[in-house]
């Protein structure tokens, strides 16, 4: 919708046009009335780059009371995230979801409690989800915990998965193409309901710690 404001205004002079108001600041229009919606945006040819050049603030976003529904309407990427202050009180105040993380897989529940992963199988091997999380063993047999190469499944440095047997049948830890390092080279749990620690200390090198045997 096209419309001429009024020339030579004097401060603090309003202009209406439909629902919105504009008031002259003594420099430039600004529009105190009304709600613009998505399609008037559009109509005004309004564009993130046109946004990026009016250098918008934390500050300016925060005085126009920004919503988690406005929010899900945006698409917010980790350059523009990591161009404000994001704090945890203001991430408390909302549901962290593994959908909001999804490249991490880190929900909320991972924050507040240990996730098991239950595998009753005698062969398993981790997934980029087992970070951070509890694997359980549970089967009468000998089971292997197999560790894949960073090529196949890309753990960031410092993650760690946590196992547990929980059948009769010893836990092995392996890997082919993977280095696994423990005390006094011990790669089994030590027996029914024993646990460990797996580490990524390294690209295809991982530490195991806890109730371990030879």
């Amino acid at each position: 919708m096209a419309f001429t404001l009024p020339v030579s205004p004097a401060t603090n002079d309003t202009y209406t046009v439909g629902s919105r108001t504009y008031t002259w600041t003594g420099s430039v229009w600004e529009m105190t009335g009304g709600l613009i919606t998505t399609s008037q945006l559009t109509d005004l040819g309004v564009t993130t780059a046109k946004i990026n050049d009016l250098a918008v603030t934390t500050g300016k976003v925060n005085d126009l009371a920004v919503t988690a529904a406005k929010i899900a309407n945006a698409t917010i990427t980790a350059t523009q995230i990591a161009n404000a202050t994001i704090t945890a009180t203001q991430i408390a105040s909302d549901a962290v979801t593994q959908a909001k993380i999804a490249d991490r897989a880190v929900g909320s529940a991972e924050l507040t409690n240990l996730t098991l992963n239950a595998q009753t199988g005698t062969t398993y091997t981790l997934t980029l989800t087992d970070a951070q999380k509890l694997v359980t063993l549970s089967n009468s047999s000998p089971t292997t915990l197999t560790i894949p190469t960073n090529a196949t499944v890309a753990f960031t440095i410092g993650d760690q998965v946590n196992i547990a047997q929980i059948g009769a049948g010893q836990v092995t830890v392996g890997g082919a193409g993977v280095t696994l390092r423990s005390q006094g080279t011990k790669l089994k749990l030590n027996g029914q309901y024993s646990a460990a620690t797996l580490i990524k200390v390294g690209t295809d090198e991982w530490v195991l710690v806890g109730n371990t045997a030879a």
